[in-house]
């Protein structure tokens, strides 16, 4: 059940891509993440954990990609300047979490 969920996903994030809908791809990721961790409870831990929570109030969505043991988390800000405060806070907790800008959008629009 959890696997048809994702699939289901999967089509809406596409959607959500082709229509420009960033708050939207924001929720699936948030969403596909709950998933991830309902098929396997190790996949995130306290540190993870803290880390999201401390930017969910400026996020969009958020999750994890890559393989175990390493990988990179993908977090959405809500606004330009949501990004620019969640950049500050996600700097505060040092390594082993470093912070690379890129850029989803230019001027609103999805690149």
């Amino acid at each position: 059940m959890t696997i048809d969920h994702l699939t289901i996903l999967a089509a809406s994030g596409r959607a959500a891509l082709v229509s420009n809908n960033l708050d939207r791809i924001g929720e699936i990721m948030a969403e596909a993440w709950l998933l991830h961790q309902e098929l396997d409870p190790n996949c995130s831990n306290p540190f993870v954990d803290n880390v999201f929570q401390s930017v969910s109030h400026l996020s969009s969505g958020h999750k994890l990609v890559g393989a175990g043991g390493g990988g990179f988390g993908i977090l959405i800000a809500k606004t330009r300047e949501a990004s620019v405060s969640m950049k500050i806070l996600l700097q505060e907790f040092g390594p082993p979490l470093e912070v690379i800008n890129w850029s989803l959008c230019e001027d609103g629009d999805l690149l």
